[in-house]
């Protein structure tokens, strides 16, 4: 008995074994703010780029979805279980789950897929040299507002009243709000914020709508209404309140137009990062990216419904046209 435990030892620490051991697939744990219905189009788009650098399902990688379902609540219960699964790399986005996955672990790979400041709220020491266990892409949060802002009067001539939509909690928020409330007072736009809890009271935004009857909805580039975009657009186009956001996601679902990064790249892209690190790469030494394409998109259906009157410029210059 003692010689074929000995002899079960010496076969495990074996070249052979080890070999085998190497060749198991990679766990990559990857993690969602949304639901499974929400997101595909993400990780559709996050296994097209495994697939492009090789990394087959089964062989070289096993993927693990978890889903927030849009209650930041379970993130602290969600982010311990993922850390006893031990995968070998971490896949998440915002930037508000890549933080609460970093506070259990400082060891284990994980890449942003997409993230507003990592700098600022921080996520790494810097976009050159991350310094830490994170890496990825950054969708730059506050510098995008004035580039929405910018065709904000001429896609709304009359705009007087502006009404923006952050989450309670995300880890950017507060700068992307004192960008909006600058630029707002600069354009004489009179500006309040709303400001949504993880488990958002839909009937107090109806009220604080109707109350103050704002001319446009500003959403921020901020998780928990990324989360609940669909119920928020129902919302405010049944008050024929024209919305702009930060990504097509909004566009796509009623929004009259949205500027951003695309997202959908962005996880695409995710995986370069899973196939360095893989390969060797250290994170702390792996730039984060920022985006360099951003798209406007029009919803013409929402402008004919609200009565709107896309100018010639603005469609002119938008990177889709929603009929």
């Amino acid at each position: 008995m003692i010689a074929r435990r000995a002899l079960g030892l010496a076969a495990a620490s074996s070249p052979l074994a080890s070999s085998l051991r190497a060749a198991d697939p990679a766990r990559i744990a990857v993690v969602l703010s949304g639901t499974p219905q929400t997101h595909t189009v993400f990780l559709a788009a996050f296994r097209r780029g495994l697939t492009r650098h090789g990394l087959v399902e089964g062989r070289e990688v096993v993927l693990a979805d978890h889903y927030l379902e849009g209650d930041f609540s379970r993130l602290p219960e969600l982010a311990l279980a993922i850390m006893r699964s031990q995968p070998r790399i971490i896949v998440a986005a915002p930037g508000r789950i890549v933080a609460g996955l970093r506070h259990e672990t400082t060891t284990i790979p994980i890449v942003m897929a997409t993230g507003a400041d990592p700098v600022g709220v921080g996520l790494a020491a810097s976009l050159a040299r991350p310094g830490g266990n994170v890496t990825g892409l950054s969708n730059q949060g506050a510098d995008v507002v004035e580039k929405q802002f910018g065709f904000l009067p001429e896609l709304l001539p009359g705009l007087r009243r502006v009404l923006g939509l952050r989450g309670a909690t995300a880890l950017a928020s507060g700068t992307i709000e004192a960008e909006f409330l600058r630029l707002s007072e600069r354009l004489g736009i009179a500006a309040r914020s709303f400001i949504m809890d993880d488990r958002p009271d839909f009937d107090r935004l109806r009220a604080t709508i109707a109350e103050h009857r704002p001319d446009a909805l500003f959403v921020f580039n901020d998780p928990v209404p990324f989360a609940h975009r669909r119920a928020i657009v129902a919302i405010a186009d049944s008050m024929r309140l024209p919305t702009v956001a930060p990504f097509r996601d909004f566009a796509e679902v009623g929004a009259l137009a949205s500027y951003g990064a695309n997202l959908v790249d962005a996880w695409e892209r995710a995986a370069w990062f899973v196939d360095r690190i893989l390969k060797g790469a250290n994170p702390a030494e792996m730039p984060i990216e920022q985006p360099t394409r951003f798209e406007l998109v029009i919803n013409m259906k929402t402008a004919r419904a609200l009565g709107l009157t896309i100018p010639a410029s603005i469609l002119a210059g938008a990177d889709e046209v929603i009929e």
